[in-house]
């Protein structure tokens, strides 16, 4: 059989994988490949310079509104992204009421819109809905007053056979107000709707639509929840939001009225809910909603991080989730909140047993984790992730005598301290760690005075990468020098400094200067000829100061690592040992793309 007289099915599958420029030069080849090929070329249309899109409603229009265009091309198309550089006001003859009544398979649309009128004024008016829908996604930017979502909605909701349907926000402004009766009316007309990923802001005033609950339709479909909920992206100048409080006298009445609904949500395994409003918002939502319905949650997560910082006006119950969901919860994110009601004792205390977490990220501030406990309680943890934390294990935690090996592979800490014993614990317990990101940490405890080392000793670790920020040691933050990297050898004494094994790198750590009154840590990677200068000095630690160093004084700059390192080598540096690592990564205070 010849490449030519290869079956449709095969032809196809060819032209899924080729580039667009490839299967444009197939389609040319012969007769037998030109209807494959183009089919396969115009799945997935992408218009974005305004001539682009007047040819493709030209030759739609070029064989009639009610016949197939163009042997059947349009049928063809099931893809249609409209560029966020198009504005669908400048084009005068394109209509999206007639462009739509063309694309009758259209499967997948994703548009940028300025305002509902862009979509509400040309589909819902004139009847034409996006009937064939699966998927849409919508970008849409409002910087300079508010609008309900109303409109949109009412476009949407003609979209009978949708699935998945994405809503997210583009720049500075307020976020669509959303309310309860939006999302009953798009849940009534959206049978087959099933994820729901969204930035809108949820409207907390139940004393208006609280009636309505009652009669409500089950949502039965519904298996992912993703909503965004903040009232505005603000900049520093913002200063026209308030708080609205949720009204928590209602809260038996809401609860009752959910219960009512014993099927609702019976489906749903992700729920992601941020919010910037009050935390007993989304408290009200996961303990008087999903629990009480025994939602099947796979996936969740919380974030009430309002400005960057925690709210502590209400801690949540970590214990509570895990009770709740303990069956079925894979993955756990919670961030911007507090976990205890004690100011004193930050401690969280893992109560339940979680054989099927895989993934735990804990966010907030100056919250106390027991590592040992954590593993014991998480059996199946695959990705543990801390940030703003303290990790620790008790004095009396044995280390060598335990024989419970964990399958951690992945940790990562940022802006967390962690003590060496709990370094090493987590190296001897998790001897499949292949990845780890140390992004702003401290160690506490004390710089040897005669070695001016404090050695982090991860022996069993044998890691495929580290990504390494700012890290700090000693009995208080900002006394380091910085960081030393080494592998270890099998006959190597654990207490003994970095100097008779081969070093990997030097980091140096040291405030940078941004702007008046603000300074900020950064971390580099010293050359490979400092390592003698840096080795002679901490082998004679002792006897040394930082009188001794022979550079003048007036050449110091902080800012310069390359003229500043060797004046704060009296501080005293971290050695970071491991049995081995494949490759390493320095990472800056505020990239956040390794966390």
């Amino acid at each position: 059989m010849g490449v030519s007289e290869l079956p449709l099915k095969i032809l196809m599958k060819i032209a899924d994988n080729l580039s667009i420029l490839g299967k444009h030069f197939c389609s040319l080849t012969c007769k037998r490949w030109r209807h494959p090929f183009q089919k396969c070329l115009l799945r997935n249309i992408v218009i974005g310079p305004h001539e682009g899109a007047q040819v493709l409603v030209s030759l739609f229009k070029a064989s009639g509104k009610n016949a197939p265009t163009l042997y059947g091309l349009n049928l063809w198309i099931h893809s249609l992204q409209i560029h966020h550089y198009f504005d669908v006001r400048k084009i005068s003859d394109m209509h999206f009421s007639d462009l739509f009544g063309y694309l009758q398979n259209l499967k997948h649309l994703d548009l940028w819109i300025l305002s509902s009128d862009d979509i509400y004024g040309e589909v819902t008016r004139t009847g034409a809905g996006w009937k064939s829908l699966e998927s849409l996604k919508i970008q849409y930017s409002m910087p300079e007053k508010k609008w309900s979502a109303r409109d949109m909605f009412e476009c949407i909701n003609t979209c009978s056979m949708l699935q998945k349907l994405k809503i997210h926000k583009h720049g500075e402004g307020y976020y669509m107000d959303f309310s309860l009766d939006d999302f009953e009316k798009m849940h009534q007309s959206l049978q087959e709707l099933s994820s729901i990923e969204g930035d809108m802001y949820l409207n907390t005033d139940f004393s208006s639509t609280l009636d309505a609950l009652r009669n409500m339709t089950p949502e039965f479909a519904m298996t992912s929840l993703d909503i965004r909920s903040k009232k505005y992206e603000m900049n520093d100048d913002a200063t026209d939001v308030s708080d609205n409080h949720t009204n928590l006298d209602k809260g038996p009445k809401i609860r009752s009225l959910f219960r009512s609904n014993p099927n609702a949500f019976k489906h749903l395994e992700t729920f992601d809910f941020t919010t910037d409003n009050y935390y007993e918002f989304s408290d009200l939502i996961l303990w008087d909603l999903l629990c009480p319905l025994k939602v099947p949650l796979k996936h969740l997560a919380l974030n009430a991080l309002r400005e960057g910082k925690v709210d502590d006006s209400n801690p949540i119950d970590i214990n509570r989730i895990l009770q709740s969901f303990s069956e079925t919860l894979e993955r756990l994110s919670v961030q911007g909140f507090a976990y205890s009601d004690n100011v004193k004792n930050q401690t969280l205390e893992i109560s339940y047993y979680c054989p099927f977490l895989r993934y735990l990220f804990i966010g907030g501030s100056e919250v106390y984790l027991n590592v040992a406990d954590l593993l014991d309680k998480c059996v199946g943890l695959k990705e543990l992730k801390i940030r703003g934390g303290k990790l620790f294990i008790n004095p009396t935690t044995p280390t060598e005598e335990s024989n419970q090996h964990h399958g951690l592979e992945i940790l990562k800490l940022q802006k967390c301290s962690a003590t060496a014993e709990a370094f090493s614990y987590i190296s001897f317990r998790c001897r499949g760690l292949k990845h780890m990101t140390l992004h702003t940490f401290w160690v506490p405890g004390s710089i040897c005075e005669e070695t001016g080392c404090l050695l982090v000793d991860m022996p069993y670790t044998f890691l495929k990468t580290l990504n390494i920020g700012q890290g700090q040691y000693g009995i208080s933050r900002n006394v380091s020098f910085g960081t030393s990297i080494g592998l270890k050898k099998k006959e190597m004494d654990l207490e003994c400094p970095i100097m008779t094994s081969p070093n990997i790198d030097w980091l140096y750590t040291f405030d940078y200067y941004v702007y008046p009154g603000t300074y900020v840590l950064e971390t580099r990677k010293l050359s490979r000829e400092y390592a003698d200068v840096i080795l002679e000095y901490y082998q004679n630690f002792q006897s040394n100061s930082i009188d001794q160093i022979t550079k003048d004084n007036s050449s110091y700059d902080v800012a310069n690592p390359e003229t500043g390192w060797e004046y704060d080598l009296y501080r005293g540096y971290g050695e970071l040992r491991f049995g081995n690592i494949e490759s390493i990564s320095v990472i800056s205070e505020e990239n956040d793309d390794t966390f």
